[in-house]
């Protein structure tokens, strides 16, 4: 029997934390599909997700459980936001952004920014790091306000212009 093991870092969207835990590489050998199903509870108030992790130790999925009753004791290990973005970020498969300076300090050197370029911004220094689907769900109230819909290639655009002007970094 091995002892392998690694950490898995996620985030969570209920208590919006990220959590780390260690995973045995034995236990995901015994799956048949290659998937390693992990309930996590943690957080206060108590919650669960349910992490779907590969034999990479890659993490394929984050769901929030929807009840869950636990007997016993539990270990949970919070870890800043900043060291899981990148794992984050290629689980997703797509880019993370972190704010170089606060929204006040930019709304400042950018008056005449248009208003998407704005919500944008301002999402992205409001949340410590975020990644682009991340960003497309909290300006989805730009989208009614302006009666129009703001694709994805188009906030990304917004974000790579910030990251080149040194507002923004790409974790």
């Amino acid at each position: 029997m091995s002892s392998e093991s690694g950490k898995v870092k996620v985030h969570c969207d209920i208590c919006n934390r990220p959590v780390e835990f260690q995973v045995s590489q034995e236990k995901i050998r015994e799956q048949k599909d290659g998937i390693l199903r992990v309930a996590l509870a943690h957080g206060d108030p108590i919650h669960a997700i349910i992490v779907y992790i590969d034999k990479n130790l890659r993490v394929r999925g984050v769901e929030v459980s929807d009840s869950f009753q636990m007997e016993g004791t539990r270990a949970e290990t919070v870890v800043a936001a900043s060291e899981v973005a990148e794992n984050l970020s290629e689980a997703m498969g797509e880019p993370c952004f972190q704010a170089l300076y606060s929204f006040a300090e930019v709304e400042e050197r950018e008056k005449t920014a248009f208003i998407l370029d704005k919500t944008i911004l301002r999402t992205i220094c409001e949340s410590g790091v975020i990644c682009l689907g991340k960003i497309r769900q909290k300006i989805a109230f730009l989208e009614k306000a302006m009666g129009d819909r703001i694709d994805l290639p188009q906030i990304q655009s917004v974000c790579e212009r910030y990251v080149q002007e040194g507002l923004i970094k790409r974790i």
